[in-house]
């Protein structure tokens, strides 16, 4: 995806790596860390971490330039914010006249933009805990303020010239003209100052990691090396998002088209996606953790080594004996991921085995086999392995030949079972209803279940279970009433 505006982008600080602050932003900007400000990870960041701040003399500055004035025009100051404070500066750029700006969280928790005085506050409180993406937005000559998303209230009028340099661009705290009393025990994953352009006109999607990267294109060819160990020989071309040198450990996406070979080295943690033709060998080494999307022609062989850690989704056609329509793995045992059909030539009957893992039987001197990927196995028992055998019966859904709503009294079933019968009610909207069987009456192989009262529809679908008993099935009926109300 990427940041289509990322040309405009005139500051951006990503907090990324637990520990201390980083040295530059992303545009080569110098930050300096006061206090106890540090990285601290949390998978609740975007970037992965959060720019941590105790709210006692911590904040990061940058030095302010000339580039970083916002003019006149368009210009958007986006960041995401995680704090339950209130009455405290968030970003400064103010020296006391209107030519500076600053970001304050009010005592209600709502967001304020200041020119010297509060141009535009926000009735969107973002104290409470949970991280939140913030934008304000100077669009055609007005302030728009966006919380997540969503337009906090109107625009408010605002062609103020932000045209003077100030000494610093402040992070969690009022620093040009420092009072302390304003600073921010809070949390920030990333900030960023565009110049030139809006970005948003309408509600949007807050953006993601990806969103906040530069997208560059480039023309590759001969020797080309990624990390320490792995490379490549062919021309192809390919689209990295703000990197263009791979090391061992790195991760990123990758949009290519590549002959002859792919390899990935054994601690790489990468996203990839290959469209086209893809030949040879896809080899997935042992410590890989991966995920891969492949769509096109795979040739000779694929392969995941038995320790992969990986999720894989095929769409493609393979050669020499076995072909692949859709498939999917995820590591395991591909027998668990095999489902079996069985039909009964006679009756047409069928039935489905999940997780079974045999793909062919055989009858020999009286006795049933089945064929594994491990071996070949004899059949027979109650149980699967040490565990009771779990089914379902499900018959066809039906309007018994009627039009008319319907109303279910009872179901009879004749089964011979050990234990508990579950039958599952699905009526025509999709609902679903579970009644135990219960035996009624002397004779062993005659179950009622009693439907629950007020339950109609006209179209109706059956199913009868158990997890953990063997049954034997002779008969069901079913004992409804037909309404006058047609459908």
């Amino acid at each position: 995806m990427a940041d289509s505006n990322y040309a405009f982008v005139a500051f951006l600080a990503k907090f990324e790596a637990a520990g201390s602050v980083p040295a530059t932003d992303k545009k080569g900007r110098a930050l300096t860390a006061a206090g106890d400000a540090t990285v601290t990870s949390d998978g609740g960041a975007i970037t992965g971490a959060y720019l941590t701040l105790d709210g006692t003399g911590d904040y990061v500055t940058t030095p302010g330039t000339a580039d970083l004035q916002l003019g006149s025009g368009d210009f958007c100051v986006d960041f995401s914010i995680k704090t339950t404070a209130n009455n405290k500066c968030l970003l400064d750029y103010y020296d006391g006249t209107t030519t500076g700006w600053q970001v304050f969280l009010t005592s209600s928790g709502y967001l304020a933009w200041w020119n010297n005085s509060a141009v535009k506050t926000g009735a969107i409180a973002v104290n409470d805990g949970n991280r939140h993406h913030v934008a304000i937005v100077r669009r055609s000559g007005s302030i728009y303020l966006y919380i997540d998303g969503v337009l906090d209230g109107a625009g408010v009028a605002n062609t103020t010239n932000h045209n003077t340099t100030k000494s610093v661009v402040a992070i969690g705290a009022q620093v040009i003209s420092r009072n302390a009393s304003y600073d921010l025990a809070g949390s920030f994953d990333f900030v960023r100052i565009t110049i030139g352009v809006s970005r948003w006109a309408a509600a949007f999607t807050p953006p993601t990691l990806a969103d906040l990267a530069q997208t560059a294109d480039v023309s590759a060819s001969d020797g080309v090396q990624y990390g320490t160990s792995t490379s490549g020989t062919g021309a192809y071309r390919a689209q990295c998002i703000e990197f263009s040198v791979l090391d061992s450990a790195f991760a990123a996406s990758y949009h290519w088209r590549m002959v002859e070979q792919i390899g990935i080295g054994g601690v790489l943690g990468a996203t990839k996606r290959g469209d086209g033709a893809i030949s040879s060998t896809i080899g997935l080494a042992s410590a890989l953790l991966s995920r891969s999307i492949l769509n096109g022609r795979a040739s000779d062989a694929m392969m995941v080594a038995d320790t992969a850690s990986s999720n894989l989704v095929f769409k493609v056609s393979a050669i020499d004996g076995v072909r692949l329509y859709e498939a999917e793995l995820v590591s395991g045992n591909v027998d668990d991921a095999l489902d079996v059909w069985i039909a009964n030539v006679a009756t047409s009957a069928h039935s489905r085995y999940a997780q079974y893992g045999f793909n062919s039987f055989a009858t020999f001197e009286g006795k049933q086999y089945g064929c594994k990927s491990d071996g070949v196995y004899e059949l027979g028992g109650d149980l699967d392995g040490a565990n009771p055998v779990k089914w379902t019966v499900t018959f066809a859904e039906q309007d018994f030949g009627a039009s008319n709503m319907k109303r279910f009294e009872s179901v009879y079933v004749g089964a011979k079972a050990a234990g508990q019968l579950v039958l599952k009610v699905i009526n025509g909207d999709g609902t679903a209803y579970h009644y135990n069987v219960i035996p009624s009456g002397n004779e062993g192989r005659t179950s009622r279940a009693l439907v629950g009262r007020g339950l109609s529809g006209r179209y109706w679908l059956l199913e009868l279970a158990s997890d953990t008993e063997r049954a034997e099935l002779d008969s069901i009926d079913f004992a409804f009433a037909v309404m006058s109300r047609r459908i």
